[in-house]
């Protein structure tokens, strides 16, 4: 399993970063609208919904994207107060792990829920990706590192050390020394950024402090996934990546952290 997650991962990334790069903003805005559909429909199938036609899912993505097309039109000052309000919604969110049996079955506002989270995780990491990536590529580059640094260390902190889970209704495999993990790769990857960066960024501490909150946050974004999974029955949001479930899957942690780090970025008048 580990070995198929390598090698997808090693054959992704040059892709991805080409992309990131070269591709003109119009044409990273369309690559992370389509990837973010994806995501939309592995989420679809997340909130308990039985829409059995694949039509009537297909005219419910459709919605999805018509909602993207407004949000990627409208200004950048519109868009920034989306994604603002966005980490508002967020923190209420995320509050929801707290109570993880709330929401657990099929009624009409357990729904609405559902489809309000999952619409939180795919729309404001949209407008977060564009604004990042027509700001400067470097920071989205920034953001990617972060979050799979946070990963990796977790994972094999968590593999190594094992010990008291984090959240055992919602993740069992997930545990507070792998926590500790992500938190250390994130400060180290940030760290590195922070080397290589030009004079005039805040002071060390700032960024740091900052480097911790979205950590956490993408470790809530992780968890809130689980949920959604967990309530549906589902162990992977798909199996559309060999090795790695769904782009959900791969994607979680990173959409709950982007609107976060678009924030801050925008605060420190990077973007």
């Amino acid at each position: 399993m580990l070995k198929t997650r390598v090698i997808l991962a090693i054959c992704v990334a040059p892709l991805l970063l080409a992309l990131l790069f070269f591709l003109p903003p119009l044409g990273w805005q369309v690559f992370t609208a389509l990837a973010l559909l994806i995501t939309s429909w592995e989420l679809l199938r997340m909130t308990s919904i039985s829409f059995a036609p694949v039509g009537n899912r297909l005219i419910f993505l459709g919605a999805v994207a018509i909602l993207f097309v407004i949000a990627l039109l409208l200004s950048p000052n519109m868009q920034w107060t989306i994604i603002q309000w966005s980490c508002l919604l967020w923190v209420f969110a995320l509050l929801w792990l707290l109570h993880p049996q709330f929401s657990n079955g099929q009624k009409g506002s357990a729904r609405l829920i559902k489809i309000g989270v999952s619409l939180l995780f795919v729309l404001p990491s949209l407008l977060a990706f564009a604004l990042l990536q027509t700001a400067n590529p470097m920071l989205v580059l920034v953001l990617f590192t972060l979050v799979w640094a946070a990963d990796i260390f977790a994972y094999f902190a968590g593999k190594t050390i094992g010990g008291y889970k984090l959240a055992p209704r919602i993740s069992p495999g997930k545990t507070i020394a792998g926590l500790v993990g992500g938190l250390i790769g994130g400060l180290l990857t940030v760290s590195v950024w922070l080397l290589l960066a030009q004079p005039q960024l805040p002071p060390p501490v700032t960024i740091l402090g900052i480097t911790l909150i979205l950590v956490l946050i993408s470790v809530g974004g992780d968890l809130l996934a689980s949920l959604l999974k967990r309530h549906a029955g589902r162990k992977d949001s798909s199996q559309l990546l060999p090795g790695h479930g769904g782009l959900l899957d791969r994607l979680d942690s990173m959409l709950a952290a982007a609107p976060f780090f678009a924030v801050c970025i925008h605060y420190l008048g990077l973007a």
